[in-house]
């Protein structure tokens, strides 16, 4: 099997040196002052940026922590930087659900080492929920389908995600078809129907409030059942994934991704609101 973290580290250090030049005068550096901050000659920056050598781990590293240290600064500017780097590599294209490129959480450090294997993947099925809510904080874009969010437990299981979402500056994604299915069923003939499509849209407004939700998606997306495997095959070669959803028909449909080597990339991961509303993380069937 092809080492996806090998390789995808390798991507990585080519979007950067692709980068370099731009992103040095986004930040407002002559040459001479990237060399002092990085440790390193004026030549040595002059041969990345115009790639006579070839950008290496050190430093990357030192890369990434000059940015992650201007951003701390310039939080806003993370979108910018993001279209500095898609700019550069034009083989990237149009990303949905702003997938983040090179980094984590709006950290490029922690986008690094992420990209290397970890045990706590392995994990998620078996520990407590607070600790599990923290690997997915940390390493993983969490999506969360309608059938999950219309029911009573999901808004206090958010309560509880909150803090932890908060301390890693990380959001849980619910796709804009999740939030019209919802809407439509606001006018249902059936009662039940009606009072669990307000449930869900005002959880999902309350956690927006809170600064834990995005929603994103296209009037062009398709159905759920078709949306989903489309976006998590197309970004498992750039992230950890997980699905929250009650439905397992649509839960077996991107676990599905990973029976195929066609499609590259982080173990896919799924999880549901047992009886009792605590989060549980499906044990993986991959060996």
């Amino acid at each position: 099997m092809k080492d996806i973290y090998t390789d995808l580290r390798n991507t990585m250090l080519k979007r950067m040196q692709n980068s370099a030049s731009e992103l040095r005068r986004f930040m407002g550096l002559s040459g001479q002052e990237l060399s002092e901050y990085l440790g390193v000659t004026r030549q040595t920056v002059s041969n990345i940026e115009q790639k006579r050598t070839p950008m290496n781990i050190p430093l990357y590293l030192a890369y990434g922590a000059l940015l992650d240290n201007y951003l701390g600064k310039h939080k806003q500017d993370m979108k910018a930087i993001q279209a500095v780097i898609r700019r550069n590599n034009p083989e990237i294209g149009e990303a949905d659900m702003n997938l983040e490129l090179n980094s984590v959480n709006g950290s490029f450090l922690q986008g690094w080492f992420a990209c290397f294997p970890s045990n706590d993947d392995k994990r998620l099925s078996e520990v407590p929920e607070y600790e599990c809510m923290q690997i997915l904080a940390r390493q993983y874009k969490v999506f969360l389908n309608h059938d999950t969010l219309q029911m009573l437990e999901c808004r206090e299981m958010l309560q509880r995600f909150t803090p932890v979402l908060q301390e890693f500056n990380s959001k849980i994604i619910v796709p804009q078809r999740s939030i019209e299915y919802l809407q439509n069923n606001l006018m249902s003939d059936e009662t039940e129907v009606r009072e669990a499509a307000k449930v869900g849209l005002d959880t999902c407004l309350n956690a927006k409030r809170e600064g834990i939700i995005s929603i994103h998606g296209e009037a062009t997306d398709g159905e759920l059942s078709v949306l989903y495997p489309a976006v998590f095959s197309r970004f498992k070669l750039e992230q950890r994934l997980l699905l929250i959803s009650q439905d397992e028909m649509l839960r077996n449909s991107v676990e599905k991704l990973d029976d195929t080597d066609d499609i590259q990339g982080f173990q896919v991961r799924t999880g549901r609101l047992d009886d009792q509303g605590t989060l549980r993380i499906l044990p993986s069937n991959r060996h």
